[in-house]
């Protein structure tokens, strides 16, 4: 529910002055405006609903009463559109005592916790300041301040007002203003306010209306102080002061004990917050929030990345673009593996890159057409599980690293006809997984090594055919993978690289130094980096 709160003092012409910026459809006062657009592009830009209820805070006493009299007046030459609910402050008159003005703070803040309350679900309440005492306005602002408002409006203009301004008639304000009046007033949004976490962190729970209760006016209602019971605005200051210690006191605790940097800002969350998500597991019903998540993948290897399906498409193109001849050489070759029931030797890579480059490739792409899920499936991964980190129960160390990979990336990507397919699958998948940016990390120099450059330009040109690097897609980068067991070649790639960053800055974005960590140390290569 959409909720507009005014506080009312003489000048009742405020109400239906913000009221109007919120619902134009419904008092169309601005319509001879001269700054009529940008209202409505500030309307706009803070996607400003219009209310569904109007409610008023205000004090007792002979003028408050006019007002709510002409303010009951407009409502009703406006065809009442919605409901309006008056609180008056009762024992309360010209705030010119403490216990008057404690009287109408504390009604003020019980309303504006209610009007949070029942606009919490997709609603918004909006404050104005415009009306009343400065307590008053003071009052409601502090409040929002401490439950969150969507925003906080004033109106001002010249002063003085135009005599027909200064007391409208009723009529005056249900209609659109006259050219003449209508840029006298100003509608202007002041401010916001989320719900302070500070008021939650006590042992008491949160502070809601169950126990700082208000009657729903039907259209009116007196309130008064009740004699006994908790005060809001009493244990409003005792939980900020409690609060401001306890939470210093957390964020050190935490500070202290906390090894994880990732989600600090989720610390200015209250503590039993973050205690009920440290507790709380993500379980398959999650599934579905997780997907639809905007997420950024720093570190997505070509090679690897892609599932068994994708990487079936892919070597169906290469298949498709090569002559029958060649297709049963290449099926000559793999012919082995295509007939085991057990375990391909652990020596299968290796074998068909001593090929060369194209067999590799087509022997590869035999392998994807021609082996079974099952195959695949355990021969790509099945045979290095478990994978945790970098560490294998395996006896081929980092070779059990790279062995899900070996069917895509360098085996594939030197081939001409894989590179469409492959990125209409990298596109697919980020759509798939919620993905507005993606680094892709790559070898071009592994795939066409007498034109490493070429291979950059058509990637980044294939993504973008397909939608990828788009304002409405997943933006996708690339970096360029080095192999730190190929100390000889660094120089030469590394120039080949930076040539390549200078005609493709908005892709090319860094470099990556890869391979097994222990064949040499990384200060030994940081020359190689200096251009």
């Amino acid at each position: 529910m959409n909720v507009l709160l005014c506080t009312l003092g003489a000048s009742w012409a405020v109400v239906p002055e913000v009221f109007a910026f919120l619902a134009p459809d419904l008092l169309d006062l601005y319509r001879w405006h001269p700054q009529s657009r940008s209202l409505r592009d500030l309307r706009q830009r803070h996607a400003f609903q219009p209310p569904d209820e109007l409610w008023i805070c205000t004090t007792g006493g002979a003028q408050t009463e006019r007002s709510l009299a002409l303010l009951e007046a407009w409502w009703i030459a406006l065809g009442a559109p919605l409901p309006l609910r008056v609180w008056t402050a009762a024992n309360t008159d010209q705030l010119a005592s403490q216990a008057e003005c404690d009287r109408i703070r504390e009604l003020t803040f019980r309303l504006v916790l209610l009007a949070s309350e029942r606009s919490r679900e997709g609603g918004q309440l909006v404050l104005c300041l415009a009306g009343g005492r400065k307590t008053m306005s003071a009052d409601l602002q502090s409040a929002g301040a401490l439950f969150g408002a969507c925003a906080w409006l004033h109106v001002v203009g010249p002063d003085p007002l135009p005599a027909e301004l200064r007391d409208p008639t009723p009529d005056l304000m249900a209609r659109p203003l006259p050219q003449a009046l209508a840029g006298a007033v100003i509608p202007l949004v002041v401010g916001r306010g989320t719900r302070s976490e500070l008021i939650d962190i006590d042992d008491h729970g949160r502070i809601d209306s169950t126990h700082f209760s208000v009657p729903l006016a039907r259209p009116r209602c007196d309130w008064v102080l009740p004699d006994e019971g908790a005060s809001l605005t009493a244990e409003l200051e005792r939980r900020q002061r409690q609060g401001s210690q306890l939470m210093g006191n957390f964020l050190m605790h935490l500070a202290e004990r906390e090894p994880l940097e990732n989600w600090r800002s989720l610390y200015r969350l209250p503590p039993r917050i973050i205690d009920g998500l440290r507790r709380a597991p993500l379980c398959s019903g999650d599934a579905g929030w997780l997907a639809v998540l905007p997420k950024a993948d720093l570190h997505r290897h070509l090679g690897g990345s892609l599932s068994i399906a994708a990487q079936r498409s892919v070597g169906r193109a290469i298949w498709d673009a090569e002559s029958v001849r060649r297709r049963a050489a290449a099926l000559d070759t793999v012919a082995g593996l295509l007939r085991s029931r057990a375990d391909w030797p652990w020596s299968w890579p290796a074998d068909l890159k001593s090929r060369g480059t194209e067999a590799r490739a087509l022997g590869c792409a035999a392998l994807l057409v021609e082996a079974s899920d099952e195959q695949l499936e355990r021969n790509l991964y099945g045979v290095t599980e478990p994978r945790l980190a970098l560490k294998f129960q395996s006896a081929h160390g980092f070779d059990a690293y790279e062995r899900p990979g070996e069917l895509s990336g360098s085996a594939l990507l030197g081939h001409v006809a894989a590179l469409s397919p492959y990125a209409a699958a990298l596109v697919t998948q980020a759509r798939q997984e919620g993905l507005v940016y993606a680094e892709l990390r790559g070898s071009p120099h592994k795939y066409r090594p007498r034109d490493p450059a070429s291979f950059v330009a058509e990637l980044c040109s294939e993504l973008r055919s397909y939608g990828g690097t788009c304002a409405d897609g997943c933006h996708f980068g690339f970096v360029w993978i080095l192999d730190r067991r190929q100390r000889e070649s660094l120089d030469m790639v590394i120039g080949q690289a930076v040539a390549a960053r200078q005609t493709h800055p908005d892709f090319l974005y860094g470099l990556d130094l890869a391979g097994d960590e222990g064949s040499s140390a990384p200060e030994a290569l940081a020359a190689c980096f200096t251009p």
